[in-house]
């Protein structure tokens, strides 16, 4: 009898902890498996400070920071550490300062490998800009501007 009970779950569950994904239970055509066991924090306690230490950031030990080889540093992307994959970079002023200017000059050189006010890229980059405020010919005249200083 008990091989003859349908469950119509719904199919859009996505969610592998939801108790509607039994393990090899029939499910409309397939049949179910288990992922993994004994993952995640044993009481809904530990799962609270597990939550909350993440809150806090990443954790530093003062030995690893003192062996920590700051000339080989695979995440570095611009300069020595400047900025790395993960990071980022916001400049603030007021309007009309050449923010977007600069923007558009550090994405061009470093997608050619070149320094920006003495920052290098390790390599050529590839850079996206979201652009807000400039209208599509502003864009234009800061690119151009650009391109035609690169070489000379």
């Amino acid at each position: 009898m008990a091989n003859s009970l349908k469950l119509y779950l719904d199919p859009n569950n996505a969610n592998l902890n939801r108790l509607s994904r039994l393990p090899n239970a029939m499910r409309f055509n397939s049949r179910q498996e288990l992922y993994a066991l004994n993952i995640g924090a044993k009481t809904w306690q530990d799962f609270e400070a597990e939550i909350q230490a993440e809150a806090v950031g990443q954790e530093f030990e003062a030995a690893k920071l003192m062996k920590f080889d700051t000339e080989n540093v695979p995440n570095n992307l611009l300069g020595q550490r400047w900025l790395c994959r993960g990071g980022s970079c916001l400049f603030v002023s007021q309007s009309g300062i050449a923010k977007s200017s600069l923007a558009m000059q550090m994405a061009v050189s470093w997608t050619l490998g070149e320094e920006v006010l003495g920052i290098k890229p390790v390599k050529p980059l590839k850079s996206l800009l979201i652009q807000a405020e400039n209208d599509f010919g502003d864009v234009s005249e800061m690119l151009r501007g650009n391109v035609g200083r690169i070489g000379n």
